[in-house]
């Protein structure tokens, strides 16, 4: 039996600016869930890499780490407000970063959570990677992955 290693990536791919605009509500306008997430910075980030998102909730409370993207026209929210736990903010910008040179390949930062097993949660498989390096870059091109086995 082979052992598997579970680690966490970490990526620094963008730097997103976002402000809050109200908190305890969420605006009727149609929304896109972008999943659960660990931070109210990987929520911004997963909403700058969704399409058309300018607006977007984050939880609280019982709610805490739920991420929508909120398509209402401005920050208005001209479709109304209903009370709820989460908080609405505008994503200001998403800048990349400058890419590397070819003679240098991308960052990307992980460590080791645990060794000699594997997490029982659903899996997207990355395919066959050479090594350990390049199953990290394949999990930070991969949206919404945060850990990976290899």
């Amino acid at each position: 039996m082979t052992l598997r290693t579970l680690l966490l990536a970490v990526s620094s791919a963008a730097a997103v600016e976002y402000t809050r605009l109200h908190e305890g509500v969420e605006c009727h306008s149609s929304d896109l869930n972008l999943g659960d997430q660990p931070s109210l910075e990987d929520c911004a980030l997963a909403c700058s890499n969704q399409q058309g998102c300018n607006f977007f909730i984050y939880g609280t409370g019982f709610k805490a780490g739920r991420c929508y993207v909120e398509f209402t026209e401005s920050a208005v929210c001209s479709e109304g407000w209903e009370a709820d736990e989460f908080d609405f903010y505008r994503l200001q910008s998403a800048t990349p970063r400058s890419p590397p040179s070819p003679s240098r390949p991308p960052s990307v930062e992980y460590i080791r959570v645990h060794e000699g097993a594997e997490c029982i949660s659903s899996d997207v498989n990355l395919g066959d990677q050479a090594s350990l390096w390049d199953c990290a870059q394949a999990c930070n091109r991969h949206h919404g992955c945060n850990f990976f086995i290899y």
